[in-house]
């Protein structure tokens, strides 16, 4: 009888240490995912539901992992691995839908992609008003809004809500500005996680010029290279296509600016089938858009892209040119962009032109 007590403790001790393993095998079989969407300016994860906006042309990662899942199925249906990511260059919006599964139990995680086609004006970028009007485009976007900051990364002026009309946009900025050089950063709508879709530098001071002229920052030195990445190949009508990455570096002691790129076409194709072209820099995330009429002149072009490079440094530049939706009308023939020249204030190294691959256009 004395050890009764002790024979009862030891059978609810059992059941109590059944029970628990079977509560936390129950906690650990909840079905739990996440999609991360990175582009050129930022990245944002979602555990539910979430919204991006991208540049048109720009390439973004779209990846998903789970837990406690067995099978993942997209919004197309199709299974696909666990974990796993997928590289696109969206031109229409697009929701990315993924499905985890654990027998009964499941969760769902999606993100809508929305494509804005948006830029600042470099003509508005350079300017001895110290309270400026700059303009842009922002096809896809309801509204923006635009950052700027001095070189102290301190913010001097952040305009309200600007609902674009027709795909344009256009703020004044109401604070006095010291002449020198400013970031402008353009912000779609409000709502969205990611939401940075332009770059650009601003000058401010007597004197200033369009970036297509002259460098807005004089001295230094420079070293351009290409970097040989590109094959070439067929074109579509609509297609945005990289026709050229350029390595800019820095050996010297002092920050050394850049303005853009001149390119010359030498193919068979008329200049008429480029409608715009998209530039970015793979470390600060600087882009701009050259699009508009009168684009090239005797086949020569100005693309834009002002930046500062700190010595010892490099950046990484992608031209892409965004065909007209009625290239194919030149089926067959020839676009071959060369890089003829920098323009920048620095001593400049390098052997110009830089040529270009050959894209032949199709229907």
């Amino acid at each position: 009888m004395t050890y009764t007590p002790f024979k009862t403790l030891s059978i609810f001790a059992i059941m109590a240490l059944a029970f628990i393993p079977f509560s936390a095998s129950a906690a650990t079989s909840k079905v739990s995912c996440e999609v991360t969407v990175k582009t050129s300016f930022d990245e944002a994860s979602f555990k539910n539901k979430g919204e991006v906006l991208v540049q048109k042309g720009d390439e973004v990662t779209i990846s998903w992992e789970g837990k406690n899942a067995t099978k993942v199925i997209d919004a197309d249906k199709d299974e696909v691995d666990l974990e796993d990511s997928i590289t696109i260059t969206p031109d229409e919006d697009e929701t990315y839908s993924y499905t985890f599964t654990n027998k009964s139990k499941k969760a769902t995680c999606s993100v809508n992609v929305v494509v804005i086609d948006a830029s600042i004006d470099e003509d508005t970028l350079t300017t001895d008003n110290a309270k400026p009007t700059i303009s842009g485009e922002a096809e896809g976007a309801k509204s923006v809004r635009l950052l700027i900051t001095n070189e102290a990364g301190k913010t001097v002026f952040k305009s309200k809500t600007i609902r674009t009309k027709k795909g344009e946009w256009k703020a004044r900025v109401t604070k006095t500005l010291k002449d020198g050089s400013y970031d402008v950063t353009l912000f779609g709508d409000k709502n969205a996680e990611i939401d940075i879709i332009a770059t650009g530098t601003l000058v401010v001071g007597e004197g200033s010029t369009s970036a297509s002229n002259s460098s807005t920052k004089k001295g230094g030195m420079l070293s351009i290279s290409a970097i040989p990445l590109l094959s070439g190949g067929n074109a579509a009508a609509g297609a945005s296509i990289p026709v050229a990455y350029i390595k800019v570096a820095n050996p010297g002691k002092d920050a050394a600016s850049i303005d853009g790129f001149t390119l010359k076409q030498n193919g068979s194709a008329s200049t008429n089938t480029i409608a715009s072209f998209a530039t970015n820099d793979d470390k600060s995330g600087s882009r701009f858009t050259t699009s508009g009429a009168g684009l090239f002149k005797n086949g020569s072009t100005f693309v834009g892209l002002p930046a500062t490079i700190p010595p010892g440094q490099f950046r990484i530049f992608t031209i892409k040119a965004n065909l007209n939706a009625s290239s194919g009308m030149s089926a067959g023939q020839t676009l071959m962009l060369d890089v003829a020249s920098v323009t920048t204030g620095a001593a400049l190294g390098g052997s110009f032109p830089i040529g270009g691959v050959t894209w032949t256009l199709t229907n």
